[in-house]
């Protein structure tokens, strides 16, 4: 793992878990409030994760990839492209069928994004349901452009 993702996921992990100390860390004023400072630390933190799991993939790091993948569906369970490439590190790893009910979850999720739409129809297509997964992947082109 390179400095800077170690220092990404590490920065992402201390102000998830204290926002106030990483203020300090920075030494900028703490935030205000907690709850909402909170949910934007987790979802940071599982968009990082999410970029540095798909990295891990595509370099066939399947074990890294998967503990990053684990913990942004943790902490984000609505997140169509975790639960996705999830699905393909299990597929990867040989664990047929965490990675069915990984694409199975990818399915039953809403999708608003051109990457929501791409994993979902893919994720379909692991599933062995082409119009479904055809009609996602159509869906992303025309939001790509």
């Amino acid at each position: 793992m390179s400095f800077k993702s170690n220092l990404v996921i590490g920065l992402s992990a201390l102000m998830l878990s204290s926002p106030a100390a990483f203020a300090k860390e920075i030494k900028e004023p703490p935030p205000p409030g907690g709850q909402d400072t909170d949910i934007n630390a987790k979802a940071v933190l599982a968009k990082n994760l999410l970029t540095d799991g798909i990295k891990r993939y595509g370099s066939n790091d399947f074990t890294t990839a998967l503990k990053r993948l684990n913990t942004v569906v943790d902490l984000d369970p609505k997140n169509v492209c975790g639960f996705y490439y999830r699905g393909m590190t299990n597929k990867k790893l040989g664990k047929a069928e965490a990675a069915k009910k990984d694409f199975k979850s990818a399915t039953a999720l809403n999708a608003s994004s051109f990457e929501e739409f791409d994993s979902r129809g893919k994720a379909f297509l692991e599933c062995g349901q082409k119009v479904q997964g055809d009609a996602d992947l159509a869906k992303a082109k025309s939001l790509k452009k």
